[in-house]
């Protein structure tokens, strides 16, 4: 088990930086221009604040969605929706804080390709 899920996570690794490198990682611009073009620019503390809420929202569909938690979840549109709710809220914050998601995406791979090679697990403990 421990082997696969290493595997597994080196390769959704690879794939992940592949498609971000081609892509040039647009999401993020798109998102700066979006707030820019529709004067929606805010600070990183109601970024935050919309980010959690906006997490909280995903995993009250998945609680409601599997009877909290006594049934398999099956995912519905609008878990897309929030899950990409999430993405725009995480996207926004970064623009706010000025750090680049491409980047901080790519250190923590990096950090969590250690962690698999050293101790064979992606937790920090």
């Amino acid at each position: 088990r421990g082997r696969f899920s290493c595997s597994f996570f080196f390769v959704c690794a690879a794939l992940l930086r592949r498609r971000f490198e081609r892509k040039g990682f647009v999401m993020q611009e798109r998102v700066r221009q979006f707030l820019l073009q529709n004067g929606i620019e805010c600070g990183a503390e109601y970024r935050c604040l919309d980010l959690a809420s906006e997490v909280g929202e995903v995993a009250k569909e998945i609680l409601r969605g599997s009877s909290y938690g006594k049934e398999p979840y099956a995912p519905t549109p609008e878990t897309e929706e929030e899950l990409g709710d999430c993405l725009f809220s995480l996207l926004a914050l970064c623009c706010a804080l000025n750090v680049d998601a491409q980047q901080a995406l790519e250190r923590v791979l990096e950090k969590y390709e250690a962690r698999l090679r050293k101790k064979g697990s992606a937790g920090s403990r």
